[in-house]
This record gives structure tokens, C-alpha cells and sequence, in this order.
């Protein structure tokens, strides 16, 4: 009988604790998923990137405009797609992978 009291009472323990770890985490993780809801991505777009891949000789005015049109339709995107554009240069400091730049080098 000693053993079966045992066992119960370890099903039990183990059942209980499930339960309370699950109630405990899905109530933090709804407030985390709240919290993230309420919290907009954001991203900078570097202009200044055009003129640091231009070659010395600088560029034409149809291709600094095609450059230029072409950020602004990136940012734009990221803008319908709920980001928080910003001007790199208006910005102290941002993490790399937040950037967008013109990479294109003509």
C-alpha cells in the first residue's frame, strides 16, 4: 500500500506542478505578446550611402534619382509593412541589421 501511496502522490505532484507552470507562463507570455503589439519596429534608411559608393567621378542626375527613388520605395514598403522609418543620419546610434543602405555600386 506504501508504494501505491507513493506513486499517487508523485502523479499528483508532478500533474500539480504542470498546471501551475502552465497557468503561470501563459498568463507572462499573454503580457509579453501585448507588449510586443503595442511596440513598433523600426528601421533607418541611409541616404548618405549613396554618396559614400558613388565613384570618384560622382554620378549622373537620372541615376542619383533612380538611388534616391529607390530607398524611398524600400522605406516606403517598411512603412506599409508597420516600421518605424527614421533618417540614418538623424539617429546616435542603430544596430547594423536595422540599417537599409544603397549597396549598388555604379
Amino acid at each position: 500500500m506504501k508504494i501505491f501511496e507513493i506513486a499517487l502522490s508523485a502523479v499528483l505532484g508532478a500533474t500539480l506542478g504542470v498546471a501551475l507552470t502552465y497557468f503561470v507562463l501563459d498568463s507572462r507570455m499573454s503580457r509579453m505578446e501585448e507588449r510586443l503589439a503595442v511596440v513598433s519596429p523600426v528601421a533607418s534608411i541611409d541616404f548618405l550611402s549613396i554618396a559614400n559608393n558613388a565613384p570618384p567621378e560622382g554620378l549622373s542626375d537620372r541615376v542619383m534619382k533612380q538611388k534616391l527613388d529607390s530607398l524611398r520605395e524600400k522605406a516606403e514598403s517598411l512603412s506599409q509593412q508597420g516600421f518605424i522609418v527614421l533618417r540614418h543620419e538623424q539617429l546616435y546610434s542603430v544596430p547594423e541589421g536595422l540599417v537599409i543602405r544603397d549597396t549598388s555600386g555604379e
